[in-house]
This record gives C-alpha cells, structure tokens and sequence, in this order.
C-alpha cells in the first residue's frame, strides 16, 4: 500500500483533516432546498395576505 495514501491511525491531525475532507464533502454535495411553493406567487396574494393579516390585527386590538 501506498503509505502517501494511507491515513496514520497514530497522528490526531490526520484524523481530523479525514473528519474536515468528508464533512466539507457531505455539505458540499447537498442540493438547495426546494422552492415549489414559490413558483405561483402573485402579487394579489401577496396583497390579500396583507388584508387578511390587517384585518386580523385589528380584530386583536
């Protein structure tokens, strides 16, 4: 074997370079969150949430 390659059990910063490589590996591969709940958005809902959300304030107050 190679012993370029191989990780030395003994040494503690090549264990933690091995926990830094596989952790910036497992977010570097994740993808975005999904937007699908975005995608019909229109600015009379936008304006109609606002009504109700006005509506119910002051019913509150």
């Amino acid at each position: 074997m190679n012993k370029t390659k191989q990780i030395q059990w003994w040494n503690p910063f090549a264990w933690f370079g091995a926990v830094l490589r596989s952790t910036f590996a497992f977010f570097g591969m994740m993808s975005p969150p999904p937007t699908s709940g975005l995608e019909n958005l229109q600015v009379a809902d936008v304006k109609d949430a606002e009504k109700v959300a006005r509506e119910a304030q002051e019913a509150s107050t």
